[in-house]
C-alpha cells in the first residue's frame, strides 16, 4: 500500500510552470523558516540523498521536535508520512520499491513526488500558523461563532476523509445538518422579532408623532430611532444573505448525503455478491494452508525476480555508460578523420587526387550510434570504401616521392659532374698561373744575363703577356662560368632538396597518421560492434532466463 492511501496525486508535475512556482513556494518557505543549510535552484531540481534528508528532517522537526532520526532515514520517511496522513502516492510501485527509490531522491520519476510531499507538510505548516495565532481568539458574534464551528467540522471531515472512517463521517453530516437547521431557526425567529419591533417601533412613532410636540427631544429620538431601524435592515439583509447560502449548503449537502448513499448501496450489494461467491467456494482449511504457502512462495519468488531485475538494470544503465563513453571517443576519432581528410583534399570539389586513386566511394564518414544494427552505424564500409582508397594513395605518394627522390639524385649527379669540370678548370688555371709566375721570376732572376737578349725576346716575351692576358681572360671567364653554373645548381639543388624533404615528411606523416586512425578506427570499431553484440546476446539471455 503506498504512503497516504491509494488515492493519485492530482497535480500535473509535467507542467514546467507548476514545478517551478512549487520550487519558488519552497525556497521561500525554507528562506524565511531559517534552513540551516545552503538551498539553491539545483538543490530543488535535483537534490542528493542528503540534501532530501536535511529538508525532510528540518520540516518534520516542526511536526515533533523531540523525534530523533536513525542511522537510515530512507527506512523512517514513509511510515512518518503515513503518521502525518499524506494523501497521495510518493510512486507508483509497490511499497518496498518506494524505500529503495528513497536511496535516490533526485531521480526524474521520483523527485516530483517528493517534492509534493515536502510542499504539503510546508502547506499543513502554514495552516497549523495560522491555526495557533488563533486558537486563543474570543469569538464575540455569530458570524465569528459560525466560521469558528465551520473550520472546527471541515478540519474533522477532512480527518475522517483520510482515515476512511464512514460512520465518523456519517455522524459528521448529522451534525452539520443539526448546526445549519437550528442556525436557520434561530434566522427566522430573529426575522420575526426584528420585524414586530420595526411594526411597534412604527406604532410608537406613530404615537409620538400625533402626541404634543416635544420637538427637540422627540427629533434626537427620532433620529436614534432611524438609525436603529437603517442598522436592523441592513442586519435583516445580512442575515437573509446568511439564510440563503445555508439554503444552499444544505441543498448541496443533500445532493452530497444521496451520492454517499447511492455509493453505500452500491457497496453493499458488491459486499453481497462477493459473500454469495465465497459461500458458494468449497474450500477446505489445508486448501486454504497450501494456497497461503503457494502465495508466500510465490512472493519470494517476485522479490527475487524484483532483486534480479534491479541488478540486471544496473548492469544495462552501466554497460550503456560505457558504450556511451566508446561512442562518443569512436565519434571523436572519426570527426579527426573528417578533418584531416577535408584539410588533405581528399574529399569534395577541392579534391586533388585523381578518381583512380581516390574513388566516388571515398567519403566523409558519418556515425550513428542509434542505428537499428552495427552495419548500419557508418555511411560507408572502411574495408571496402576506405582503406582501398588509402592504400592506393599510399601507393601513389610512394611513387611519387621515389620520383622526387630519383630527380633528386639525377640533379646531384649532375652538381657533381659540374663541381669537377669547375676543379678542372680550377687546376688548369693554377697551372698556366704558375707557368706565369715561374717565367717572371725567371725573367727577373736572369735580367741582367739576359739584358742583350731582351729586345731579341721582347716580342716573344709581348706574345707570351698577351697569351697570358687571354688566358687570365679565358680563365676567369670560365670561373664566372663555373661559378654562375656552380651557384644555379646549388640553388636547384637546396631547393628541390627542400622541396623533396618537405613533401617527403609530409607524406610519411600523413601517411603514417592515416593509417594508423584507420587502424584504430577500424578496432575501435570492430571491439565496439562486437562488445555491443556480446551485450545485447548477454542481456537478451538474461532476459530469456527470467
Amino acid at each position: 500500500m503506498a504512503v497516504g492511501g491509494q488515492k493519485k496525486d492530482p497535480r500535473d508535475w509535467k507542467d514546467k510552470g507548476f514545478v517551478v512556482t512549487c520550487q519558488k513556494r519552497l525556497m521561500k518557505f525554507f528562506s524565511e523558516s531559517g534552513f540551516p543549510y545552503a538551498l539553491g535552484p539545483k538543490t530543488l531540481t535535483s537534490p542528493s540523498n542528503k540534501e532530501f534528508f536535511q529538508m525532510f528532517q528540518f520540516l518534520y522537526q516542526r511536526f515533533d521536535p523531540s523525534y530523533k532520526f536513525g542511522a537510515k532515514p530512507e527506512d523512517e520517511i514513509l511510515p512518518l508520512l503515513t503518521g502525518l496522513n499524506y494523501p497521495f502516492k510518493i510512486t507508483k510501485t509497490p511499497l518496498w520499491l518506494e524505500q529503495n527509490s528513497l536511496i535516490t531522491p533526485g531521480a526524474p520519476h521520483v523527485w516530483p513526488s517528493l517534492m509534493g510531499a515536502l510542499l504539503w507538510m510546508t502547506e499543513l505548516l502554514e495552516y497549523s500558523d495560522v491555526v495557533g495565532r488563533h486558537q486563543d481568539d474570543d469569538f464575540g458574534n455569530d458570524e465569528e461563532d459560525k466560521d469558528k464551528w465551520t473550520c472546527t467540522f471541515i478540519t474533522q471531515v477532512y480527518g475522517a476523509w483520510l482515515n476512511g472512517d464512514d460512520e465518523e463521517f456519517d455522524r459528521l453530516n448529522g451534525d452539520l445538518i443539526n448546526f445549519y437547521e437550528s442556525r436557520r431557526q434561530m434566522e427566522i425567529s430573529n426575522v420575526e422579532n426584528l420585524s414586530n419591533s420595526i411594526e411597534a417601533l412604527s406604532k410608537e412613532i406613530e404615537q409620538i408623532e400625533n402626541a404634543p410636540s416635544r420637538i427637540d427631544a422627540l427629533n434626537r429620538k427620532k433620529e436614534d430611532f432611524l438609525s436603529d431601524i437603517s442598522k436592523f435592515k441592513k442586519f435583516a439583509a445580512t442575515m437573509q444573505d446568511q439564510k440563503d447560502a445555508v439554503v444552499a449548503a444544505i441543498a448541496e449537502m443533500n445532493g452530497t448525503i444521496e451520492a454517499e448513499q447511492r455509493e453505500l448501496e452500491q457497496r453493499l450489494k458488491e459486499n453481497q455478491e462477493l459473500q454469495t461467491i465465497i459461500d458458494a467456494q468449497d474450500i477446505t482449511p489445508a486448501d486454504v494452508e497450501r494456497m497461503m504457502s503457494a502465495k508466500h512462495s510465490l512472493e519470494q519468488s517476485l522479490q527475487l525476480l524484483c532483486e534480479q531485475r534491479d541488478s540486471i538494470q544496473k548492469d544495462v544503465w552501466t554497460r550503456e555508460v560505457e558504450v556511451q563513453k566508446a561512442s562518443d571517443s569512436l565519434d571523436r576519432a572519426i570527426s579527426m578523420f573528417n578533418a584531416t581528410a577535408t584539410n588533405l583534399r581528399l574529399v569534395g570539389a577541392s579534391a586533388k587526387y585523381p578518381k583512380d586513386i581516390i574513388s566516388d566511394s571515398f567519403k566523409l564518414i558519418t556515425f550513428a550510434p542509434h542505428a537499428p544494427t552495427a552495419d548500419r552505424m557508418l555511411n560507408c564500409s572502411i574495408k571496402q570504401d576506405i582503406k582501398p582508397c588509402l592504400f592506393k594513395l599510399k601507393d601513389h605518394l610512394l611513387e611519387k616521392a621515389k620520383s622526387l627522390h630519383d630527380r633528386y639524385m639525377d640533379t646531384h649527379m649532375e652538381l657533381e659532374a659540374i663541381c669537377e669540370t669547375v676543379d678542372e678548370q680550377r687546376e688548369s688555371a693554377n697551372a698556366i698561373e704558375a707557368k706565369l709566375q715561374h717565367s717572371i721570376q725567371s725573367y727577373r732572376t736572369n735580367k741582367h744575363s739576359i739584358a742583350e737578349a731582351a729586345k731579341r725576346s721582347q716580342a716573344e716575351v709581348e706574345n707570351i703577356r698577351q697569351e697570358a692576358k687571354k688566358m687570365r681572360a679565358d680563365v676567369a671567364m670560365m670561373w664566372a662560368q663555373s661559378e654562375r653554373a656552380v651557384a644555379g645548381a646549388g640553388e636547384t639543388v637546396e631547393e628541390h632538396e627542400k622541396n623533396c624533404a618537405r613533401e617527403r615528411e609530409a607524406m610519411v606523416q600523413f601517411i603514417t597518421e592515416t593509417l594508423g586512425a584507420l587502424m584504430e578506427h577500424k578496432d575501435n570499431i570492430s571491439d565496439t560492434l562486437a562488445a555491443l553484440n556480446q551485450r545485447l546476446d548477454d542481456e537478451l539471455a538474461a532476459c530469456e532466463s527470467l
